[in-house]
């Protein structure tokens, strides 16, 4: 590879959160990046642009939380996810969505924020199928890239067989 990877076994890395790193990397050499990647699982890889990939954190994914609150509770209703919440819920539906899309959220920015303080000129990269249900509500500048991680296995590749 051509960056360092600082993870203390890479045969447990998901190749998934690999393939985002690796397309960071190319399309941002030189530079500190946070990838979030909104999916099944919602992932943080930090790439630093003299270290290499330093690693990251996995906390679930919003349908993962949605299905969470319905299976392991009593009474609480499974709950589509949507392009569409608000800060506080009128009713038990509004209400789950706005906890696990704000929850979310909040997340992500707590991320952004705490990376920002180590590297203040990082670039930030939100990738994945929920992307689109983020991309608006993070405070700019953040980059949406849904198809990150095929372009990172594009690129790595490219890399390997040096077309």
């Amino acid at each position: 590879m051509p960056f360092t990877v600082s993870y203390q076994n890479i045969k447990t890395l998901g190749s998934d959160r690999l393939a985002a790193v690796y397309g960071a990397w190319a399309l941002y050499p030189g530079k500190d990046v946070l990838i979030i990647d909104a999916g099944t699982a919602i992932t943080f890889e930090v790439l630093d642009h003299q270290k290499g990939y330093l690693g990251g954190a996995i906390s679930p994914g919003v349908d993962m939380r949605l299905k969470a609150l319905h299976n392991f509770t009593g009474k609480l209703p499974l709950v589509a996810k949507s392009n569409d919440w608000g800060d506080l819920g009128k009713s038990t539906e509004e209400s789950i969505r706005s906890g696990v899309m704000n929850g979310a959220l909040d997340e992500m920015e707590g991320f952004i924020t705490r990376y920002k303080r180590k590297y203040p000129e990082i670039t930030v990269l939100i990738c994945g199928g929920d992307c689109n249900l983020f991309e608006r509500r993070l405070k700019p500048p953040i980059f949406a890239l849904p198809d990150l991680v095929l372009y990172g296995l594009y690129e790595a590749l490219r890399h390997s067989f040096k077309v």
